[in-house]
């Protein structure tokens, strides 16, 4: 359908709204007016500390910019503060924005965290109101004890990128993570299916992926791409109704879990803050005036505070 017919918006002709709310199917899509509550005014004396404490934990020699993108777009998406934490190496530069509070921890041989550098990173956690983990963190399985840890904290965790191939590689399937975020896309739903022995479902559709993933980890599952699904376990799922191609280049991916972390900091639900990270995500993308070629992951986060400003005045 979506192929077809372009963007989906919702608009009023006259149905009353007893009848939409007895109708199932129009509770599966997350549309605009779903997203324009949780933009509300903030209080005139709140300060810094009151509006999230964000932790990413991602990056390598090989990809540098990966956790940037998060950080950054979790700072314009409203986090109070932003914490990076990054392995040390001489090879790359994060260039994040001056306001990312960005600390270097040990790195291994191969320019990504090292054991040592974990008590550190646990020690950073504590401190954070929500968590990112896995931005061009590579597959560095001694990561895997951490990532687990850190779903056990019961503080908000987005885990994306390689902290998802990392589960996948730890061929378990005993994974609990009731207060997480997984946010793949199909290449990494793939692996994640094969590594958790649900291979099975490769066949099937993104809606019985999503589902049963969710059911078997306990996490809210985001599956990106065409109409984004966000499922929890033992709900219906819900559709995004936002977005276009210009979403369909490198590095979106971490936009969108620094996003996710940000509203995640802030106190809105989990399966909100997806719902709402994922739609204000595609909104930034339709809006871009740079056309769906020429518009990259940088510029994408400049587009963030018009993105939620088309949804809320308060924004």
């Amino acid at each position: 359908g979506p192929v077809c017919c372009g963007r989906i918006r919702c608009v009023d002709i006259g149905i009353p709204d007893k009848y939409v709310e007895e109708a199932e199917s129009a509770r599966s899509c997350f549309l605009q007016k779903d997203a324009r509550p949780f933009i509300n005014r903030r209080s005139p004396d709140s300060h810094k500390g009151q509006n999230g404490r964000v932790l990413i934990i991602g990056g390598s020699s090989t990809y540098p910019g990966a956790p940037v993108l998060a950080a950054n777009a979790a700072m314009t998406a409203g986090a109070g503060l932003v914490y990076l934490l990054t392995p040390e190496s001489k090879a790359p530069q994060y260039n994040c924005l001056n306001s990312v509070i960005h600390n270097a921890v040990d790195s291994n041989s191969e320019g990504a965290f090292s054991l040592i550098s974990h008590s550190l990173l646990k020690e950073k956690a504590k401190v954070a109101d929500s968590i990112v983990v896995g931005p061009g963190m590579t597959i560095c399985m001694n990561m895997l004890e951490l990532i687990i840890g850190l779903a056990e904290s019961e503080k908000p965790l987005v885990i994306d990128a390689d902290g998802l191939n990392i589960l996948a590689n730890s061929g378990s399937k005993s994974f609990n993570f009731k207060n997480t975020i997984m946010t793949p896309h199909p290449g990494e739903m793939k692996r994640l299916l094969l590594g958790l022995q649900m291979d099975g479902l490769i066949k099937f559709s993104r809606e019985k992926q999503a589902s049963a993933l969710a059911d078997a980890t306990g996490a809210i599952v985001v599956l990106k791409g065409l109409q984004t699904i966000v499922a929890e376990p033992g709900e219906p799922i819900s559709f995004n109704t936002s977005g276009c191609p210009a979403l369909a280049t490198a590095g979106t991916g971490d936009v969108l879990s620094g996003i996710i972390g940000a509203l995640a900091s802030q106190g809105i639900d989990l399966p909100d803050s997806a719902k709402l990270g994922v739609f204000i995500h595609g909104l930034a993308g339709e809006i871009s005036d740079a056309g769906t070629r020429a518009t990259t992951a940088d510029y994408l986060i400049e587009l963030l505070p018009k993105a939620m400003k088309r949804i809320s005045p308060f924004a």
